[in-house]
């Protein structure tokens, strides 16, 4: 199952990045990456979502990245919206193939092997809230 989060927090007049809410750290569980709506770079532009994990392979670390394909820039789930290979043990492709780490994002199988997944800076807040900062420098 997908959650697709993404209440923001902070003002354009303020001197720090946007905080997007990426949900409970306690709910995210390593076998469901969670899907988090982020706000369109420019007018007009087509709407952007991060794809928060909870890392099995590293200790249950969470991490971060812009849901983009390397290859092309196309959401990793395609149509099916499934984005774990059936071991748990990378974010995958499901047009190219394209297999990525998930402590890393490096793409270790597929047309853009070599590459990494744009990471996003993520938060745990006081309240085991996690937030991703959408500060824009990674994407383009």
């Amino acid at each position: 199952m997908r959650e697709v989060m993404g209440d923001s927090e902070g003002s354009e007049s303020s001197d720090r990045p946007p905080r997007i809410r990426a949900g409970a750290a306690a709910e995210l569980t390593e076998d469901a990456p969670r899907l988090v709506d982020l706000a369109p770079r420019e007018r007009g532009k087509l709407h952007r979502q991060a794809v928060v994990i909870r890392d099995a392979t590293d200790g249950g670390r969470f991490q971060a990245y812009l849901n983009e394909c390397q290859h092309l820039a196309i959401p990793l789930g395609g149509r099916s919206g499934r984005l774990l290979t059936e071991d748990g043990k990378h974010l995958i492709c499901r047009t190219h193939g394209a297999l990525y780490r998930l402590n890393d994002g490096f793409c270790t199988e597929g047309p853009c092997h070599g590459t990494h997944l744009t990471p996003l800076a993520l938060e745990e807040d006081e309240d085991g809230v996690l937030w991703i900062i959408d500060d824009g420098a990674d994407i383009t």
